[in-house]
């Protein structure tokens, strides 16, 4: 039993498989099918032949894979599906040979309603052993039904001039919505509190707490709240709406991240708790399920309902002496005997636990009951990360450090914390200073690509891909700069959608660059003079928004042309974008 596939358009190639054979598709020589796009991750996706066909798989990419347009993780290819990895358009034949795959019927264990082949190829199918669940008892699954109490609370925020869309969760059992704004036509996300007789004090003022606590906080990497109201019978929060899904499910769904995204994590995180505590504020329930991770891969730290604002620490206190607040896993040992007195050093801890489940791919501490946890965290100390899942020793002492079990010997604000991981990665990167580019760096990630093997150049004088990506915005601006302070040695490719050139580097500076039209193909551009040389090519490429680069090192530099420093034609590109405006 196999089946014969066949790839044409952008990259060609033809092979057999047999039930539990696979290929793999990629930027690298080293994989099956190659293909020459610098989109393409190394080990982009995989082709793989199960019991129900043909199935495309991708290998967290950094440009991510899609089927017919439709972004995928896993999905059931048909004959003739459209592939699209980064730049390549891939059109996919199978001919089956023993498998009655485009005859056999599917139903739902649920609803027993029968799933077509082409609902498995959508993905949206959730296989559990030898069970399948349509997508329509996915859904209500995954959203419980609206309750009568929470139809109350629809009409209410209808005559509030919100149309409510879809319940995304429950919090706490106070029910999210995802709402639209009538007036405005603006998407947001409410969480509503209904004043019942039934509802404590409590619950209300930790509620109004959220609010406050988040309202004051206006940072990138904190959920952003719009309003705060309240009617006779309701109150709510109307807040940014976060289209992604919890870093926690991230983890649940591909398993233990690497080392570059689960830094870039941390250090997101650890940049909005030194906002919050630049404002006294501690939110005391730092974990993957409050962090939000958005479709372009950054975080964002939500629900504050637990927050300490110690602007107000004198006054009216909700936190009772020798309450516990927190989920248990994540708290720190101080924050298991009182949350009264739980400071910021708490929710460096919480990170720490956090980047340990992001490296790890479990929680640090786990028992069979909550009181064997906690005592766990008081006592013991978490399986070693390196023998776990076999993290850098830098990494691993990072971690170390923020889940200290003594406040005082761990990082003291989250400040120290930022710094920490800019060390971090300034000696996975080999070089003296990444502030400023950390972020960029992280996210110029690869499946296969460990930050310990780029930006290496040392003295080698073989021709060494050290960093390549795409690029948008200010983030070619950044990535130059980083070249300057490095005094970087060798040759920058960029590629935009009219034009495409090099920048030739020694020690720094621009020696020397040339600028092709797009239209020329790569392997010609040696045959054909450049349009612009020198100062004018420099100019026409740094003006470019969006595309893709490649830093090479090389010394075999050209004759020189020109002699300017990066900062200064990076400010007049900066000047001339602006003016363009």
């Amino acid at each position: 039993m196999g089946a014969v596939v066949q790839i044409t358009g952008d990259s060609k190639a033809k092979f057999a498989l047999e039930v539990g054979q696979g290929v793999t598709l990629g930027r690298s020589l080293d994989v099956e099918v190659s293909i020459d796009d610098l989109r393409v991750s190394r080990r982009h996706a995989q082709l793989a032949l199960g019991d129900r066909g043909l199935f495309v798989s991708d290998l967290q990419s950094a440009n991510v894979t899609f089927l017919n347009g439709r972004r995928i993780m896993k999905a059931l290819v048909r004959p003739g599906d459209r592939l699209q990895i980064g730049n390549a358009n891939l059109t996919v034949g199978v001919e089956y040979h023993g498998l009655n795959v485009l005859d056999r019927e599917y139903r739902c264990d649920t609803c027993g309603r029968a799933i077509s082949l082409s609902t498995f190829a959508d993905g949206d199918v959730i296989e559990v052993g030898d069970k399948f669940i349509c997508p329509q008892c996915r859904e209500r699954q995954k959203t419980p039904a609206f309750s009568v109490v929470e139809l109350g609370i629809v009409q209410r925020l209808f005559d509030e001039g919100f149309e409510i869309l879809e319940k995304l969760s429950i919090s706490g059992l106070v029910p999210i919505f995802k709402a639209k704004k009538t007036s405005l036509d603006q998407i947001v996300a409410i969480k509503a509190l209904p004043l019942s007789t039934h509802v404590s004090q409590k619950k209300i003022a930790r509620f109004l707490q959220e609010a406050k606590a988040e309202a004051r906080l206006r940072h990138a990497n904190i959920v952003q709240i719009f309003d705060v109201r309240q009617t006779k019978d309701l109150l709510y929060i109307v807040m940014e709406l976060i289209e992604g899904q919890t870093l926690h499910e991230e983890i649940e769904r591909a398993g233990r991240m690497a080392t570059n995204a689960a830094l870039l994590v941390g250090y997101q995180v650890a940049k909005a708790l030194a906002h919050a505590h630049g404002k006294k504020i501690v939110h005391r329930d730092v974990k993957p399920q409050n962090i939000m991770m958005s479709p372009d891969g950054n975080a964002k730290l939500i629900d504050f309902g637990l927050a300490k604002n110690l602007w107000e620490a004198s006054g009216q206190n909700i936190t009772a002496e020798g309450e516990t607040l927190g989920t248990i896993g994540y708290m720190a040992p101080e924050q298991v005997r009182t949350a009264k007195k739980a400071d910021h050093r708490a929710d460096i801890y919480g990170l720490g636990a956090t980047l340990y489940h992001c490296l790890g791919g479990r929680a640090p501490f786990t028992g069979k009951s909550d009181m064997e946890i906690l005592t766990s965290i008081a006592r013991a100390d978490p399986p070693p990360l390196e023998r776990l899942a076999g993290v850098p020793i830098n990494v691993v002492a990072l971690v170390g450090r923020m889940m200290h079990k003594r406040p005082e010997d761990r990082f003291q604000t989250p400040n120290e914390v930022l710094q920490a991981i800019e060390k971090v990665v300034a000696e996975m990167l080999e070089v003296d200073n990444v502030s400023g580019n950390v972020e960029f760096l992280l996210k110029l990630r690869d499946d296969q690509i460990d930050l310990q093997k780029t930006w290496r150049v040392a003295n080698q004088r073989a021709r060494q891909s050290a960093v390549l990506g795409s690029f948008r915005d200010r983030e070619l601006v950044e990535f130059l700069q980083m070249i300057e302070f490095n005094s970087k040695t060798g040759v920058v490719e960029i590629s935009g959608k009219d034009s495409r050139g090099k920048l030739h580097v020694n020690a720094g500076r621009i020696v020397a660059a040339e600028c092709f039209p797009q239209s020329l193909m790569k392997g010609l551009s040696a045959e054909h003079a450049p349009i612009h040389r020198a100062e004018r090519a420099v100019s026409v490429l740094l003006q470019i928004r969006n595309g893709d680069f490649e830093f090479t090192p090389r010394f075999d530099i050209p004759a020189q042309e020109c002699d300017l420093r990066i900062s200064k034609v990076l400010l007049d590109a900066l000047k001339a974008r602006d003016e363009a405006r």
